[in-house]
């Protein structure tokens, strides 16, 4: 939208936070978008070839649905996405290099685990962290996991 064309809005719902126009017809006609608190980062934003740049500050949480796989690596880019791992959905993130590494760590009996797959090794790692951490314990006699 051309600045010189913006009207000024003398007010608005506490609900909405920014309009977009956008044209099909080279700025002729527009069909405005209300970006709302509920709808900020569903739908509108969420489309395709849609980015946000430079800090970004969320006063609240973000829901991320399950990918149906891992994105496609992109040069000088990480991703943090969520996929079903296990029969639960886990959030993961990837490298540029195409490596993941999944961030929520618990298996499906909710233990503590550390997963990763390297893309350039062609390794899978799946370490069961409280299993390790108990046979420590076992051996050293020292206390490494402590419960509330």
């Amino acid at each position: 939208m051309k600045l010189s064309a913006a009207t000024a809005v003398t007010s608005t719902a506490d609900t909405s936070l920014i309009y977009l126009a956008d044209t099909d017809d080279g700025g002729s006609s527009f069909s405005t978008k209300k970006i709302t608190k509920a709808n900020l980062l569903n739908g509108v934003l969420s489309a395709a070839n849609t980015s946000l740049t430079g800090t970004t500050a969320i006063g609240g949480t973000i829901k991320l649905a399950n990918q149906g796989s891992d994105p496609s690596a992109v040069a000088d880019s990480s991703f943090i996405f969520a996929k079903d791992a296990d029969g639960a959905s886990e959030v993961h993130v990837m490298d540029e290099g195409g490596n993941v590494t999944k961030i929520s760590p618990h298996n499906s009996d909710g233990e503590w685990e550390y997963f990763s797959r390297n893309t350039k090794t062609g390794k899978t790692v799946r370490i069961n962290m409280e299993k390790f951490i108990h046979t420590m314990e076992e051996l050293t006699g020292e206390t490494f996991i402590e419960y509330n």
